[in-house]
């Protein structure tokens, strides 16, 4: 029996960073944890040395993660702009407003055409 590749495990150890600094309200933590987390699970999903199975597991939870991600972005901006404007915390305002600004600067331009 193969070994089972080790960036599975690398992944999963992401992912707990990424909820334990979220429970921690370590925000910028949690999202560099989560996207070495995604960025791992795109390596396996596109790796021809992984087993097509793995590699369709892999790929679905980018998928899902993405789907997710997409379907609640509007909200999640609206949750950090709430929080750049209202937290006590200058610190935390001004890192709430950096995640908003490079979010935002990765996302694609809206369209202005009329529909």
């Amino acid at each position: 029996m193969k070994e089972e590749d080790p960036r599975w495990e690398q992944a999963l150890k992401h992912w707990r960073e990424a909820e334990a600094a979220y429970a921690s309200g370590e925000f910028e933590a949690m999202i560099r944890a989560f996207e070495r987390h995604l960025n791992i699970l795109d390596s396996l999903a596109v790796d021809p040395a992984v087993p097509r199975a793995e590699r369709r597991g892999a790929a679905k939870l980018v998928e899902k993660i993405d789907s997710q991600f997409r379907a609640h972005l509007p909200a999640l901006l609206h949750r950090l702009a709430e929080l750049r404007d209202t937290s006590p915390d200058a610190d935390k305002r001004a890192e709430f407003a950096d995640i908003l600004v490079r979010a935002t600067a990765q996302l694609p331009a809206a369209s202005t055409a009329r529909h």
